[in-house]
């Protein structure tokens, strides 16, 4: 899974909050978010570097910066990086949608942790 990845289902995570009367996909849910945060930390680490490299310690920018897009390119590439990730699965019942209203967007990113059947 690419870290870009691993951001979008962390985003996916964090929207969905919580569900009426699903505690086992909460659960599932709040367990993978702890294993998913856990991946990013290298990124945050990463992207403060690549920004101080770029902009110098005190961080500023203003529109139009031509550094800008050097940065995003740099920082881009983390993204691209491959990392390994076992999800805790959860079945598509224990989210309960029958009581439970979700975006079909959010659904389809956090389709990685939904096991068959």
């Amino acid at each position: 899974m690419k870290l870009l990845e691993v951001q979008e289902l962390l985003g996916a995570i964090n929207q969905i909050g919580k569900l009426k009367s699903a505690p086992k996909a909460v659960y599932g849910l709040a367990r993978n978010f702890a294993r998913l945060r856990s991946l990013m930390k290298p990124v945050e680490e990463a992207r403060k570097t690549i920004w101080a490299d770029h902009f110098g310690e005190d961080g500023e920018i203003k529109p139009g910066d031509e550094r800008v897009p050097a940065f995003q390119k740099e920082f881009n590439e983390v993204l691209e990086e491959e990392v390994e990730f076992e999800p805790y699965t959860f079945t598509l019942e224990m989210l309960n949608l029958d009581e439970n209203e979700m975006d079909p967007k959010l659904l389809g990113l956090i389709m990685p942790l939904i096991a068959d059947g």
